[in-house]
């Protein structure tokens, strides 16, 4: 074991280069996303396409983030992340790059058993979620609770996303609840 003595290197003129990447030609030109599994094409080619209008590197990197921010909102992935390369290859252009998305599904069946306390009574809930259920960021939702003073519910939930500015999503649920008092 010993010391380092390590000096960093002079600046010369005392100034930081900077470079706008507002002014760097770029454009993409292929878009990979590794580690998908149940999630459909279709609906990884619309979030995506946004990708293939940028005219420089600045609007990669801002596309790219707005791809990565569609794709949490379908809710099928639990880890994104993004790697921008330059293409490689015969049919690649000059300035092109090419953008993957590594992710990671969620799994098939999340579940879990809660306790709530009200109205006077305890209650245990069980729940089960099914996500990405038909590839698309759907997702199934069902819940049975029952109370310590007879009362039981059950419910279920179906919620499918839609790409887009606002982001929508439609959702329906049927549920039964029954009480004894």
């Amino acid at each position: 074991m010993g010391t380092v003595h390590a000096k960093s290197a002079e600046r010369r003129g005392g100034q930081e280069m900077q470079v706008p990447l507002d002014q760097i030609q770029a454009r993409v030109d292929k878009v990979f996303v590794d580690g998908v599994i149940r999630t459909k094409d279709d609906i990884l080619k619309k979030a995506v396409n946004d990708l293939f209008l940028a005219r420089d590197f600045q609007e990669v990197i801002l596309k790219t983030r707005y791809v990565r921010k569609q794709l949490e909102t379908l809710g099928a992935f639990k880890q994104i992340s993004v790697v921008i390369d330059t293409s490689t290859g015969p049919q690649s252009s000059p300035n092109g790059l090419d953008v993957t998305f590594k992710v990671q599904e969620v799994k098939r069946l999340v579940g879990g058993v809660n306790t709530l306390v009200g109205n006077n009574e305890g209650s245990m809930v069980i729940g089960l979620k099914f996500p990405n259920t038909w590839g698309r960021g759907e997702f199934v939702q069902t819940e049975y609770h029952y109370g310590t003073k007879h009362s039981s519910g059950f419910n279920v939930t179906v919620s499918k996303p839609f790409l887009g500015w606002l982001n929508p999503r439609i959702t329906g649920a049927v549920f039964q609840q029954a009480a004894d008092f």
